[in-house]
């Protein structure tokens, strides 16, 4: 049964939607994405606010065909659509009816009628988790952790404690590699109390101040900051053989200069990944397990972005030809081709980290299937040799100089939001933030990597070395060429 447009007129979601968030539909009609409304009888109680809009206006996932993302800042709910059903985190909800519609252009995009809203109210959004995801990447730094716990005067003396217990931890707890998981429990353990301190401090207040799932990921990312250098130095000895293994084969890889469609990527997807390779490089340099994970979504996201830009930039802007779906088939060796690019430092003790030491994040959230799609892409690079590796089908430029590399660095950085953190006049300049994100790409690509790679040469080391070093000279000698205002560079 076909709705008329005299039955969305007289939805109150649909009102909004063509008058005070018209910027909003416009988007939505041009990007052919997905626009759900609940029947009128279900809106009920329910505020139509922008957070509200953008939960109901769905765009595809950049992961998986037949899951879509709301479109809000964090994408911050996933959604399937299957069977006449969009099944959200929670529930399954169904589609009522279903209709093409047509924008401007004469493409179509869909319109459901939805037998209730996607997302529950504000009022149980803390008592359901309907925006935990969205929580968990607001509060990631350690100046972002410090901030909000003091900004509970009640709980002051409860964070003294918990400084108390993790200097403790440091000076005193021994961790060995084959214990671990006793070290998890522990801290774990230390996370749990103090969250019920604080809990229990914070009793008195209305619920609507606080929130739990906030209050508990900011204490385990606060104490896992703090306990990184006693931690991690671990956690990368008992991965040190399989470190070695990946980052031989990275290298190898690197230095053959693969191409994606030689690692099975199909032709339309084979791209340059510049934002990915920027964001993974920094993996290693992250504070917690929880600020990594954030990496790892990151680096999926802004990888997304790149081949949707490449996408563009081709023939598939040709009316009523289908954009190609970037599927799993895809995505992992894709991936697998940013790793190689990036060669992040410590990959897979950075992925045992998350994996041991992360509690916040649910099995069924989008930062877990972060997590879940790089240890698919390291297993595919783990598992294959590589050997025989098919000529390159197309003609594309094989690798990425480190000077375009900070040049997209510095575009990124030009391109994002101030933090709300920082002052109007404390703003880091491009060059600051190039710099900082020099210092990370050098790191990851050459320290240790260059020890690695004089073991695997058996005694040519010192010319690899010397390479290395030359390159990294060459390139800091460009920056000045530049004309970045910096003083240093190869001295004769």
């Amino acid at each position: 049964m076909a709705f008329t447009s005299e039955d969305l007129e007289s939805n109150s979601f649909y009102m909004e939607l063509e008058t005070k968030y018209s910027e909003k539909y416009k988007e939505a009609q041009k990007k052919l994405w997905i626009i759900c409304v609940p029947c009128q009888n279900s809106l009920k109680g329910s505020a139509i606010t922008k957070d509200f809009v953008d939960r109901h206006i769905l765009k595809p996932s950049p992961f998986f065909k037949s899951h879509f993302v709301t479109t809000d800042l964090n994408n911050s709910l996933n959604f399937e659509i299957e069977d006449g059903k969009i099944k959200t985190p929670m529930e399954s909800i169904s589609i009522l009816m279903e209709e093409t519609a047509y924008n401007e252009d004469y493409k179509p995009y869909k319109i459901f009628i939805t037998e209730k809203p996607l997302c529950c109210s504000n009022k149980d959004k803390d008592e359901q988790g309907c925006n935990s995801n969205l929580r968990k990447t607001e509060k990631i730094s350690l100046n972002k952790c410090t901030a909000f716990l003091l900004s509970f005067p009640e709980c002051l003396e409860v964070m003294k404690l918990l400084d108390t217990r993790i200097s403790v931890f440091n000076s005193s707890y021994m961790i060995l590699p084959e214990y671990l998981l006793d070290a998890a429990i522990k801290l774990q353990s230390t996370i749990n109390w103090a969250v019920s301190e604080f809990i229990e401090f914070l009793s008195y207040r209305p619920v609507i101040d606080y929130s739990r799932n906030d209050i508990s990921a900011a204490i385990e990312n606060y104490t896992m900051f703090h306990v990184h250098d006693k931690v991690f130095p671990v956690v990368k000895k008992s991965c040190l053989e399989e470190d070695k293994k990946l980052t031989q084969k990275l290298l190898s890889l690197y230095d053959s200069h693969v191409t994606p469609d030689q690692l099975g990527v199909q032709e339309a997807f084979c791209c340059q990944t510049p934002s990915a390779i920027v964001e993974l490089a920094s993996l290693n340099s992250r504070g917690s397990p929880a600020e990594k994970l954030n990496c790892l979504l990151s680096t999926l996201e802004v990888l997304n972005q790149d081949v949707e830009n490449f996408l563009l930039e081709t023939c598939y802007l040709v009316r009523n030809r289908d954009v190609p779906c970037l599927t799993s088939d895809d995505l992992i060796p894709l991936l697998a081709f940013v790793i190689v690019q990036s060669r992040p430092q410590y990959f897979i003790s950075n992925l045992q980290y998350v994996q041991n030491f992360c509690w916040e994040n649910s099995p069924a959230d989008k930062l877990s299937f972060g997590l879940v799609t790089f240890q698919a892409a390291k297993e595919f690079l783990m598992s294959n040799e590589f050997e025989f590796l098919k000529p390159p089908s197309r003609k594309m430029k094989k690798e990425l100089s480190l000077e375009e590399l900070m040049e997209v660095t510095v575009e990124m950085q030009n391109n994002s939001k101030p933090s709300v953190e920082t002052k109007p006049n404390k703003l880091q300049s491009p060059t600051d933030h190039l710099l900082e994100n020099v210092t990370k790409m050098i790191e990851a690509s050459t320290r240790d990597l260059r020890e690695w790679t004089i073991e695997k040469e058996s005694g040519s080391g010192k010319v690899a070395s010397g390479r290395q070093q030359e390159n990294v000279g060459d390139f800091l000698s460009s920056l000045r060429q530049k004309s970045l205002g910096l003083n240093y560079g190869k001295q004769s």
